[in-house]
């Protein structure tokens, strides 16, 4: 029933929530605010229609039915035939030269390939390789002065 009663509020703000702002936000503020002077009798009367018009067996009744007309799976076996059929490369291959796909999308599929400038290759390893001597040098003059400063905290 609760449900009910927050739908027949809905209906009663029909025309404040369709002027506000459409984003989620606005809209959950308005509807957050319940004003205090709602007519609450004839209110709880729809709600209780709604309930009688609208039992929740039947709306249970018609959601799975809902649910159950948008399922994507086959339903069939003939049906999850036709799918795979239609998934197999060889078949996908076959539509291609039939000419289902455009000559010129098959030529910019197999042409485009990713171009790369080789001298941001060099640059790329040229860092890679200083940054890595950089490190081995830092590493080199930590075991270096390491064990001196252990036995300066540690006499």
């Amino acid at each position: 029933m609760p449900i009910y009663f927050a739908a027949v509020i809905v209906l009663y703000r029909e025309q404040e929530v369709l002027d506000c702002d459409c984003d989620m936000a606005s809209v959950h503020h308005l509807l957050s605010q319940i004003p205090q002077d709602l007519p609450y009798e004839t209110l709880i009367s729809r709600a209780g229609d709604l309930f009688v018009q609208f039992p929740p067996s039947e709306l249970a009744r018609e959601a799975a039915a809902q649910q159950q007309a948008q399922k994507t799976a086959a339903s069939t076996f003939k049906d999850f035939e036709l799918a795979s059929a239609q998934q197999r490369p060889d078949m996908v291959l076959r539509q291609r030269f039939q000419g289902l796909l455009r000559t010129e999308d098959r030529t910019k599929d197999v042409l485009t390939k990713p171009r790369t400038n080789r001298f941001v290759k060099l640059a790329v390893m040229g860092l890679t390789v200083a940054l890595g001597a950089a490190a081995l040098a830092v590493v080199k003059s930590a075991l270096e002065w390491a064990p001196k400063f252990q036995l300066q905290l540690f006499p």
